[in-house]
């Protein structure tokens, strides 16, 4: 008899359990996918995209890993303002998140989830692009420090900025997601990594398969699909860790309960489609016209060098250019060039650029690649009301990168009568 009692007393798991667990990761990673790809579009199309119709530059593209624009014209704190954009687009979709997660207190289903995830992806892109700027020398903050002196300093300032705030942003969505965990302090990692490793490999995937069918190539994959997704979400990966320390947000909510919900998953997968198949290969805004660009490129050329806009100026060559000048080294890169754009400007203080015009001609395109040769003429006034009146013939080589932006790559400049 007591082994019939014990036969009926066991139940095991049924078929019922094993479904709701698997429909629940399905809902988690579609929740994340909802926001990787809002917090990605927000960054490019809102952030980059609306500061540069603010600015006055004309959109151009926008997909899953870049904005292009043309900023011919604009000067280099308009350009700034644009780099800083999808930063700045970030921060504040993150603060709304965070307000609407605190009228939600009570709230234990998909859609708390959806904002928690949604306010700390957008937090780990910003403040992840500090630190990711100023460590690697590369993205939107690092092309802003880059005419700055000294760059190292600049760099390391926003490496500090990147690695402080990050960690704030860190201790901040564990701390919420660990008030919403109903397990015990030992078992509230496992419980977390649930739900964060759930979303960090879904954000990964979805941003590396869009990545694939970006215009830029694998290059910019790397750079920014890898890097944003990957690197700079790894807290969602890492994270959970903290809460191994008891004392860790002590304080307890409403516990999170996500089951299968068809409504996420159908959302999940329609918005991954059009991220990945839409803008992935990206939305041309205008049309583009090899030509027409570079001819914006000289107007900036010839702006940058009216204004004498030293950073305006650098902005415009490529990290690894390179610029022959008479009687002088081959000046290589783009800091190199700065600090000698910058050394001239402040051994000559007190100048003014009086009259400024350059005249450039056979230009000749070949993929990413271009040509042309200019005539400039200038005339500088000097402290003690000196004039220096020049001429010159250039040979520039033109590349265009991954953000479809041209920029020198080569510059060949000799003394001479133009006219």
């Amino acid at each position: 008899m007591a082994d019939v009692l014990e036969a009926k007393a066991y139940q095991p798991p049924t078929p019922i359990v094993e479904a709701e667990s698997r429909a629940s990761v399905a809902t988690i990673a579609a929740a994340a996918a909802v926001a990787y790809a809002l917090a990605t579009v927000l960054h490019e199309a809102i952030g980059h995209g609306g500061a540069c119709l603010i600015t006055g530059c004309v959109p151009r593209l926008v997909t899953s890993m870049q904005f292009q624009g043309d900023e011919s014209g604009l000067s280099s704190g308009a350009v700034n303002v644009i780099a800083a954009g999808g930063t700045f687009a970030n921060l504040i979709a993150a603060a709304i998140a965070i307000v609407l997660l605190r009228r939600r207190r009570d709230a234990q289903g998909a859609g708390w989830l959806f904002l928690w995830l949604f306010a700390s992806i957008n937090l780990f892109h910003a403040t992840g692009y500090f630190l990711f700027s100023g460590i690697a020398g590369i993205g939107d903050w690092a092309s802003i420090v880059s005419g700055l002196s000294p760059w190292w300093a600049w760099r390391s300032a926003l490496a500090v900025i990147g690695g402080v705030t990050y960690w704030m942003a860190t201790s901040w969505s564990m701390r919420t997601l660990a008030e919403r965990l109903s397990g015990p302090a030992k078992a509230r990692v496992a419980e977390a990594n649930r739900y964060t490793l759930t979303a960090y490999a879904a954000g990964g995937v979805l941003s590396v398969a869009a990545g694939l069918l970006d215009p830029g190539g694998a290059a910019l994959v790397l750079i920014s699909g890898a890097a944003a997704s990957l690197g700079g979400t790894s807290a969602l990966a890492w994270g959970p860790q903290l809460l191994r320390d008891a004392s860790f947000a002590r304080e307890r909510r409403a516990p999170l309960r996500v089951r299968m919900d068809r409504r996420w998953i159908a959302a999940g997968v329609i918005v991954a489609g059009v991220f990945i198949f839409v803008f992935g290969p990206g939305v041309p805004l205008a049309k583009s016209d090899p030509r027409a660009e570079i001819a914006a490129f000289n107007r900036a050329l010839d702006s940058a060098t009216r204004a004498m806009d030293n950073a305006a100026s650098v902005a415009l060559w490529e990290d690894d250019g390179v610029s022959l000048l008479p009687s002088t080294k081959p000046i290589v890169g783009k800091r190199q060039i700065a600090e000698f754009i910058n050394r001239v400007t402040s051994a000559t203080p007190a100048t003014r650029m009086e009259s400024f015009t350059m005249e450039c001609f056979d230009i000749r395109v070949s993929g990413a690649w271009a040509s042309e040769w200019c005539n400039e003429h200038q005339r500088v006034l000097l402290k003690g009301g000196q004039v220096f009146d020049g001429r010159g013939k250039m040979l520039l080589v033109l590349h265009r990168g991954a953000d479809g932006k041209w920029r020198l790559h080569e510059e060949m400049w000799n003394s001479g009568d133009a006219g």
